[in-house]
C-alpha cells in the first residue's frame, strides 16, 4: 500500500512530506516514528488518517537535550 507522511512543524504547518509503499500499517507507523525525529507526523492512507503521532522529547530535535545526551 501507498502510505503518505507528513511531518509536521511546531505551528502543525506540513513542514515535509513522503510517500512510501509498505507491506501493512504497522510498518507505516514504525516508518513514521523515525521519520517525525522528534515531530509530529500525520500518517495517511488513501483517504484515512491511519495515525497522528505526537511530538517526542527526541535528543536530535532539541538542541539541549543532544548536548545533554553528549556528556
Amino acid at each position: 500500500m501507498d502510505y503518505r507522511f507528513f511531518k509536521l512543524n511546531t505551528g502543525g504547518v506540513v513542514d515535509t512530506a513522503q510517500v512510501l509503499r509498505l507491506p501493512d500499517d504497522e510498518a507505516a507507523v514504525v516508518h513514521a516514528r523515525g521519520f517525525g525525529n522528534g515531530s509530529a507526523v500525520e500518517v495517511w492512507v488513501g483517504a484515512r488518517l491511519l495515525a497522528l503521532l505526537p511530538p517526542t522529547a527526541s535528543p536530535t530535535a532539541n538542541p539541549y537535550l543532544r548536548h545533554e545526551a553528549n556528556r
